[in-house]
């Protein structure tokens, strides 16, 4: 069974896939200096890209916590965006869902300080016996994949 997870960011967007055990990830950046709707454009169309190419059997989109809707930021415009974009692609059931929702449901450990929490959940999901090509923690760009590598474990296991 293949599932997407997705943690969309108008900076960069982390989309990761399991399949069975094994995972492989993405991350879709733009730039500061590019306008919000290109920024939406180029993110929406790449991860559907993504997202065709690997005909997952579900997607799950991680849900903007109230501090982004009450602040306003371009999360949410990208959460609608990507989940538009993938809802108009046949046979392909989304599931939105908070990541804190995810990791109390899962029993998560929550680690505070700098990178801290990210590589939590990467040790979690690697004590699940999922098999990561490379770590995407600790200076490494694809940090921002450990939410998205959790919410497609929750699909996988959960829906």
């Amino acid at each position: 069974m293949k599932i997407i997870g997705i943690d969309p960011s108008y900076t960069r967007t982390a989309v990761a896939m399991l399949d069975g055990d094994e995972a492989t990830w993405w991350t879709v950046g733009t730039t500061p200096k590019q306008p919000l709707p290109e920024r939406l454009r180029t993110i929406a169309m790449e991860v559907s890209e993504i997202v065709a190419d690997n005909a997952p059997d579900h997607v799950v989109i991680e849900e903007p916590g109230f501090i982004y809707v009450y602040r306003g930021t371009g999360t949410v415009a990208v959460q609608r965006a990507i989940g538009a974009i993938i809802a108009g692609l046949p046979d392909v059931p989304i599931t939105v869902v908070a990541v804190a929702t995810v990791r109390k449901l899962l029993d998560v450990p929550v680690k505070r300080g700098k990178g801290m929490a990210k590589a939590a959940v990467v040790d979690w999901v690697e004590a699940q016996g999922i098999t990561l090509p490379r770590s995407p923690v600790a200076k490494n760009p694809d940090h921002d994949v450990a939410d998205a590598l959790l919410l497609a474990h929750y699909g996988r296991d959960h829906l």
